[in-house]
């Protein structure tokens, strides 16, 4: 029996702000593909729907969109059925409305195995003003129907049970592929710190600034640098802060980086910074996927939050308490020069620790034992 998988999700992938997530969904059809479970994956660039590469529809503005977009892939969708196959819906979560509750609802009558992936557990806390009070109204409106039409929650919080729907709980992986570690030197001495994200209050920079200004107040002579990789309107009040507090020659923001660009800087940085507020939004576990990234290219990182794939015994983890307090720079500091005397080659472990844990197809087997298993009816 021919397996096909329809990964639906409403992502932007020509939005720089989106790469990180297009990058993501992209390794994961591959992932798929590689347990022989045929994908075609579903996306936006701008308002033109694709699938695969190829364009199926182009909507004149965004009220349009919302309107056909589900409808037009249900057709496609239908247009590929087969009574011969096993036909999978696995439908990416970005908040519920009527549109997506009658396409998952349709799919689950029709006894497509439907699976229903939240990647941010709670997620409440990230809809704020205006537009956050009327996502919440919608998710209170059909939160409820939505849940009710899938056959499983896949979350990377470590959460058994969403929404009364036992979950399938799984961590973020990557795609390995090779680097050129040779490109990890600096002649200046300095060190380094990278923190590269789509930048919100959440990702808790200004503590890693504000502890900045307190390291240099005791050590005028340092040579500690942040560079912030990433754009966003939050990066203006993070300008207003460093300019504030007079750190303009220690923070650097680069705006939104990826590719060859992205890995040059990354391979010109000593330390990564995680999500330093995850207390923000209720979070207390989480599985972030730049973290991933930082392993494979052998880059040490602050980490702000749980992680099941970085347990305690994971030596190159600089943990930091998940609060509002200042991180202790020198200490971080000291913690790296001991951390490259003891483990002289930890680029070369931590590449090959990424390799043997951290792969998509290593992550998604829960999924993959879930599929094997009929669907209830």
């Amino acid at each position: 029996m021919k397996i096909k998988l329809y990964y639906v999700s409403n992502v932007d992938f020509s939005s720089s702000a989106m790469i990180g997530v297009a990058n993501k969904i992209i390794a994961q059809s591959k992932a798929f593909n590689s347990y022989s479970i045929e994908t075609k994956v579903f996306y936006l660039k701008g308002n033109t729907l694709l699938s695969n590469n190829e364009a199926l529809e182009e909507y004149e503005n965004n009220a349009k969109r919302r309107i056909k977009y589900y409808e037009r892939i249900r057709r496609e969708i239908e247009y590929d059925y087969s009574i011969e196959n096993k036909n999978i819906i696995y439908l990416r979560f970005s908040y519920p409305h009527h549109y997506v509750v009658d396409f998952v609802d349709y799919f689950n009558a029709k006894n497509y195995l439907v699976f229903l992936e939240i990647p941010t557990y709670p997620y409440l806390s990230e809809w704020r003003g205006i537009k956050g009070s009327i996502l919440r109204l919608n998710d209170f409106i059909y939160r409820r129907k939505l849940v009710d039409s899938v056959d499983s929650i896949i979350t990377f919080s470590n959460v058994m049970n969403v929404f009364g729907k036992p979950t399938i709980v799984i961590q973020n992986g990557i795609e390995i592929r090779p680097f050129d570690t040779e490109l990890r030197k600096k002649p200046d001495g300095s060190i380094v710190l990278i923190g590269v994200a789509n930048v919100s209050y959440w990702h808790g920079y200004d503590r890693l600034i504000l502890s900045l200004k307190e390291f240099y107040d005791h050590h005028p002579g340092g040579k500690v640098i942040f560079k912030i990789v990433g754009e966003s309107p939050y990066i203006k009040i993070l300008k207003k802060m460093v300019n504030h507090l007079g750190l303009y020659d220690y923070v650097k923001f680069t705006g939104c980086k990826s590719g060859v660009e992205l890995d040059y800087l990354l391979y010109q940085s000593d330390i990564g910074v995680g999500s330093l507020g995850a207390f923000r939004k209720k979070i207390h576990s989480a599985s972030e996927l730049k973290l991933r990234y930082y392993c494979l290219m052998g880059l040490p990182f602050l980490l702000g939050v749980e992680d099941l794939d970085f347990p305690n015994t994971f030596p190159f983890a600089y943990r930091v308490p998940n609060d509002d307090s200042k991180i202790d720079l020198n200490g971080l500091l000291k913690w790296f020069d001991r951390l490259t005397v003891s483990h002289s080659d930890y680029i070369l472990e931590m590449e090959n620790y990424a390799k043997d844990h951290l792969s998509w197809k290593t992550k998604i087997s829960p999924i993959i034992e879930r599929i094997s298993i009929p669907k209830e009816l």
